[in-house]
């Protein structure tokens, strides 16, 4: 059943007047991974595929044309969240009935960018860039929910990703995190997981990376009282990557002051204080 009810998606996906059918399938999805029990998951997940299948679904097409209403995308976002739940709990399970070794969590990376990409559709073809920077407050707590359960679904989330070899750019990951400005807990979790994240460069993003060092600095200036040392040190470390790739970044004024305020934080962190060494050369002046 599984089976079928996946292909019937793949077959109306393309089709404009097929939405209600691709809700439907969606909720029906939904269900089987919430009830159907760790058989079911097993199933889905580990031998069809079902995380492939989900970041595949919009790998090679416009977001605005698979997904055209925003309770759509919401719903997509869903049971992208429930799936990488359900696989952590497969993973973590101390169940015996299974010999099979769960697989690494390869599919963080594709996923991840499918959630950044459905939510900076502008809708109609367009992205944010070209419609606005504007998103539904169910939008955004959709996609930071889904970010964040990859995120923790990945055992080594709390090391910073490298650069280079990401599906996701520098420009939409700080694009994204301007939408999350004025929600402090929501952006929390969207800037931890995009600096646990690789991003690809295309050499000319200093803006971006003036701008996510600022959201970044200025916020761990601001909440450190309330982050765990592990938010604050990949913080530091997504810092310390970007003024490595863009070493003139160290003659702004503003990452230059906001990094050396954050040297009374970077002592409150284990390991914390050798990443602020490490950015320390890109803005001392000559």
């Amino acid at each position: 059943v599984p089976e079928l009810i996946m292909t019937s998606f793949d077959s109306v996906i393309d089709n404009p007047d097929g939405k209600s059918e691709m809700s439907l399938t969606i909720d029906v999805i939904q269900k089987l991974i919430e009830s159907g029990g760790k058989r079911a998951s097993t199933h889905m997940i580990l031998r069809l595929g079902l995380l492939s299948w989900i970041h595949g679904v919009i790998s090679w097409r416009k977001v605005s044309s698979v997904f055209p209403y925003t309770a759509l995308k919401c719903k997509f976002l869903k049971l992208i969240a429930t799936a990488v739940e359900s696989y952590d709990q497969i993973r973590c399970s101390d169940d015996d009935d299974s010999d099979r070794e769960t697989p690494p969590f390869f599919e963080k990376v594709p996923l991840a960018n499918a959630v950044i990409q459905i939510c900076l559709d502008g809708g109609d073809g367009t992205s944010d860039n070209e419609a606005g920077n504007e998103s539904s407050p169910e939008l955004l707590k959709s996609t930071c929910d889904a970010l964040w359960a990859i995120h923790l679904g990945d055992a080594e989330s709390n090391t910073a990703a490298s650069i280079g070899c990401g599906d996701t750019s520098l420009e939409e990951m700080s694009l994204l995190l301007t939408k999350f400005v004025f929600n402090d807990e929501m952006f929390e979790q969207v800037l931890t997981s995009l600096c646990t994240l690789p991003f690809v460069s295309n050499g000319n993003d200093i803006q971006s990376a003036k701008l996510f060092c600022e959201l970044a600095l200025g916020f761990v200036l601001e909440k450190v009282m309330q982050l765990s040392p592990a938010q604050i040190k990949v913080s530091l470390e997504r810092v310390y990557e970007l003024l490595r790739m863009y070493p003139q970044l160290g003659e702004e004024d503003d990452v230059s002051s906001q990094v050396m305020k954050s040297r009374s934080l970077a002592v409150l962190v284990e390991g914390g204080i050798e990443v602020w060494d490490r950015i320390l050369p890109f803005i001392q002046k000559e």
